[in-house]
C-alpha cells in the first residue's frame, strides 16, 4: 500500500515485457508449488488407496486432483494480490495489481477472483486479453479492463 492513501500516485501501466518477466518468475514458484500439491496427493493417496506398482498417477485418476490443484495455483495469486498486491515475480519487475478506480487501494476480493477467473480463459483464447493491450489507450489488458484493475509501474523507493 502506499504509505500515505491520500497521495496520489502516478505511475505508468506495466508493458506486457515486465507482466510477461513476472510470469516467468511466478512460473518457477508455481512449479514449486505444484511439485507440493503433488507430493502430497501421492502421499495420500498411497496412505488411503494403497500403491499399485503399475502405472501410479494418483494426479491423474479423478478430476478432483486436478481441481484442488487448479485452485492452489491460484491459490498463490489471490493471497499476494490480497496482501501486498504483488507476487514475488511482480515484486521483482516492479509491477503491482491496483484498483482501476483508485490506484492506492489493492484490488478487492471479487476483482482479484473475477481477474483468476478471467485470465486463464482470455489466455486460452489465443491470448485475447494480452493482445488487447496494443488497442488500448491506457496500455491495459482485457483482464484489467473487465476485473476493473491495473497493473502499475511501482517506483525503485516503492
Amino acid at each position: 500500500m502506499v504509505s500515505d492513501p491520500s497521495a496520489s500516485v502516478d505511475w505508468p501501466t506495466a508493458p506486457l515485457w515486465r507482466r510477461f518477466a513476472a510470469l516467468v518468475y511466478d512460473g518457477f514458484i508455481l512449479l514449486a508449488i505444484s511439485l507440493a500439491y503433488g507430493a502430497a496427493v501421492t502421499a495420500i493417496a498411497a496412505a488411503t488407496m494403497g500403491v499399485r506398482s503399475d502405472n501410479y498417477q494418483p494426479m491423474f485418476n479423478h478430476w478432483l486432483f486436478t481441481l484442488g490443484w487448479v485452485i492452489c495455483l491460484q491459490g498463490f495469486y489471490y493471497v499476494f494480490w490480497r496482501k501486498s498486491g504483488q507476487t514475488i515475480g511482480m515484486r521483482t519487475w516492479r509491477i503491482r495489481l491496483s484498483d482501476a478506480n483508485n490506484p492506492n487501494l489493492l484490488a478487492g476480493r471479487t476483482q482479484c477472483l473475477l481477474r483468476l477467473f478471467l485470465t486463464p480463459l482470455l489466455v486460452l483464447s489465443g491470448g485475447a486479453g494480452y493482445w488487447y493491450h496494443f488497442f488500448d489507450p491506457r496500455g491495459d489488458c482485457l483482464q484489467d479492463k473487465l476485473s476493473r484493475t491495473q497493473v502499475l509501474v511501482v517506483p525503485k523507493t516503492y
